[in-house]
């Protein structure tokens, strides 16, 4: 269950966990286990209190195929946990959509403790954890689980098999799906004590949950202050009384150093208590140019409400208000403006672009996203242009298109915070680009039988966005300049291809948090007296410790970072996501792509078969372990190409169609294990994807990199082209040749597969 080496008091943690999620879930058909637990110091205040925090999963393998986990939250009776009686569940967390976790990076202070920030909803909890291979370890599987949730498809997971947890709180109200706090509770007696280390009698321990005495290891300060500790109040804190002894014993809640991070967290709490609620409106409008200038004007359009809005996202204005241009972004044919009025400047802050381009190999801009996010006052916002795959038999494109632009649209707002993505804001706003068919009148009758509706229905895409009343005709396609339906012989039915989406609570009116500076001041110094005075009462405990290494597979965290003098880790037309991450043991394969010329025609059996050893050999500079008959060209390379020469000659839209991602994963996995079957899976155009992302993925190109100029240079006379060829490495010549004969072969048959030599 759990396969990492383990100091014994994380065995012993994990035995009590597991024991308890045996309790919890007798009779149950859902079996769950724990994957990782740490004992992490809860911050309130100013102080922290011991808790013991476990990644659960299931094992139930239908419910385990959605990647569901959970975060248990448990408090101790006495430190350390010696059996399953020591702990008693105060929260429960799934992980969804909307939970984050995050350890805070700005915070200079020398210190060996890593804060982490773990939010969801309206839950805010900050944890001290040990900077050690077990907290990176626990972190890393926390975000793991978290980026396995949004790439789900389909309908979000409806965290039943959490109900035991949830029934077994005598406080709790809230269903499986609820991210609110859960009462403390204790389990009744069981075999798991039977089974644990310094086990009590269970007839001392045989008692009903609803009557369980507090714990004799459990200090009173703890029963008085810390039992509802997880629902804040913002208002005021309970004054915590000092015991000396159980604070050198860790049971007592201890002083923390304090940070500006712990500052932040305190006023975060308090945030309602100094912001007041504004109702803005915003213009959100989408015009189709068709490649044109509009033959008609857009005033009337866009002041079609009485009152000027406070955001327009889009190129025109109100005639009644003054309004500043925030950021201008654009990919190929996609555009997004956003303005403000002036008197709202000088409140935006954190302003950010990023485009996604999801044509050909996932990069071609010819379809995919723009987006601005800013935060205005206290609210994020975001503002997102999309374009999908058209037509009407590309549904499952243009689901993969929204997959993708949701998962790689990313803001990286400065150097010591985590780069954003388009959930993590409050207001989200969607222009989508798609084809849909619609053919009568009957708007309501086509609106839910289009496809949009149909995805968002089954929960597949735009989950929780809400969209405005359609009333009006299809917006596509007529003959130009006219309100006629399109007569071209390709004669495209009706549909509304240009939609608007937002997600928020409400309907045109955004709510945005103003802080009052004034409240803002008084409830900042509240908190820093309330820090003195705990500065004052606790005096300082020294503890001692061991220290061991551990010389074995190790996490690793990378994280790139500026230079001394410079104000950014990268160029402003590079974008690196994520800047900072953990690389867990395993988590890397090796694969061919990837994997360079030489080193592949050298590899006798399938990749995944080569050992490790050979691997870094045939990579290195001056490889020992070479074949003696090595192949002409990579026996990859000759599987993509030899499946195109026998399947796609004569098929239209070869290297411009794009692949299907899931295809072009299960190619690259067939290559690696061989071609057990003789035959790649997928369709052509995933083949002819994975075909440029070998290439692409090549340490050094066919055109070695000491020779681009050269060939640059050489492009005008085909003497000199000639002479660049017999410079290249041998293999890298059978390659360029190999590849040459196979593109001329494709354009010998040009009249079925529309390719030219420049395409």
């Amino acid at each position: 269950m759990y396969k990492r080496s383990c100091t014994q008091g994380t065995s012993l943690l994990l035995v009590a966990c597991s024991f308890m999620l045996l309790l919890f879930t007798a009779g149950s058909t859902t079996l769950n286990q724990v994957s990782q637990v740490v004992e992490a110091g809860l911050v309130q205040e100013f102080i922290k209190t011991t808790r013991v925090v476990a990644l659960i999963e299931v094992t139930t393998q239908e419910v385990k195929q959605g990647g569901e986990q959970a975060l248990l939250i448990f408090q101790t009776a006495r430190v350390p946990v010696h059996s399953a009686i020591d702990l008693s569940i105060e929260q429960v967390l799934p992980i969804d959509t909307n939970l984050k976790c995050e350890i805070d990076t700005s915070s200079t202070d020398v210190d060996t403790d890593v804060l982490v920030n773990i939010t969801s909803g309206k839950v805010r909890l900050l944890f001290e954890m040990p900077f050690s291979q077990r907290t990176n370890t626990f972190v890393s599987e926390v975000l793991r689980a978290a980026e396995v949730i949004s790439k789900r498809r389909g309908p979000p997971p409806e965290f039943t098999w959490l109900l035991p947890y949830h029934q077994n709180s005598p406080n709790d109200t809230s269903s499986a799906r609820d991210s609110g706090s859960t009462g403390p509770t204790t389990p009744a007696s069981g075999p798991l004590d039977s089974l644990a280390p310094d086990a009590i009698s269970p007839d001392d321990v045989s008692v009903d949950v609803a009557q369980v005495p507090p714990s004799p290891y459990l200090d009173p300060a703890i029963s008085n202050t810390d039992s509802n500790s997880l629902h804040h109040d913002s208002e005021r804190s309970p004054d915590l009384g000092v015991n000396r002894h159980n604070i050198a014993t860790g049971i007592s809640p201890t002083p923390i150093a304090a940070r500006e991070s712990h500052i932040r967290h305190q006023m975060a709490l308090r945030e309602d208590s100094y912001t007041d609620i504004h109702n803005f409106t915003v213009f959100a409008g989408t015009w189709n140019v068709n490649g044109r200038s509009p033959t008609v004007g857009l005033a009337e359009w866009l002041s079609v409400d009485e009152d000027p809005p406070d955001v327009y996202v889009l190129n025109g204005i109100h005639p009644k208000a003054k309004y500043q241009k925030v950021r201008l972004v654009r990919l190929v044919g996609m555009m997004l403006i956003v303005l403000v009025q002036e008197k709202h400047l000088a409140y935006v802050r954190n302003v950010a672009t990023d485009t996604v381009g999801t044509g050909i190999m996932n990069k071609m801009g010819n379809k995919g996203a723009v987006s601005v996010r800013l935060d205005l006052h206290s609210t994020s916002i975001c503002f997102v242009n999309a374009h999908l795959a058209a037509h009407q038999e590309e549904l499952e494109r243009r689901n993969e298109d929204h997959d993708c632009i949701f998962q790689r649209t990313c803001f990286h707002l400065n150097i010591n915070s985590p780069p954003k993505t388009i959930k993590d804001h409050e207001i989200n706003m969607c222009d989508v680009n798609i084809r849909e068919v619609a053919k009568s009148g009957q708007f309501k009758i086509l609106v839910e039988n289009e496809q949009l509706t149909q995805q968002r229905n089954l929960k597949r895409i735009f989950h929780k966005f809400k969209e405005g009343d359609i009333n009006f005709k299809p917006t596509f396609k007529y003959d130009v300049d006219s309100d006629e339906w399109d007569s071209s012989e390709k004669a495209r039915l009706p549909a509304w291809c240009d939609r608007i989406l937002w997600y928020g609570k409400e309907h045109s009116m955004f709510i945005i948090k103003v802080i009052d500076t004034r409240r803002y001041r008084r409830i900042y110094e509240e908190v820093m007296k309330k820090l003195d005075k705990l500065e004052n009462e606790f005096l300082p405990q020294v503890t001692i410790d061991t220290t061991e290494i551990i010389l074995e597979p190790v996490p690793v965290q990378f994280e790139f970072i500026k230079k001394l003098n410079d104000t950014s880790y990268c160029k402003p037309w590079l974008s690196i996501r994520p800047y900072v991450n953990f690389i867990m043991p395993g988590d890397y394969e090796r694969s061919c792509f990837g994997s360079s010329i030489n080193a592949l025609v050298h590899m006798n059996k399938p990749f995944r078969e080569v050992p490790m050893a050979k691997l870094i050999d045939l990579e290195s500079k001056q490889p020992k372990d070479l074949s003696e008959m090595p192949y002409a060209v990579p026996k990859e390379l000759w599987y993509l190409v030899d499946h195109l020469h026998s399947h796609a000659l004569q098929v239209e839209g070869l290297f411009t169609y794009r692949g299907l991602q899931k295809e072009i994963v299960d190619i690259r996995t067939a290559l690696d294990e061989g071609v057990p079957n003789d035959l790649l899976p997928g369709s052509v155009h995933s083949v002819a994807e994975a075909l440029l992302l070998f290439l692409e993925a090549l340490p050094e190109p066919v055109i070695p990199y000491n020779l681009y100029h050269a060939a640059l240079d050489a492009t005008p006379n085909f003497s000199l082209c000639k002479d660049i060829i017999y410079k290249l490495p041998d293999y890298h010549r059978n390659v360029f040749t190999y590849l040459m004969a196979f593109l001329k072969e494709l354009l010998n048959h040009s009249e079925d597969n529309n390719l030219d030599a420049k395409t």
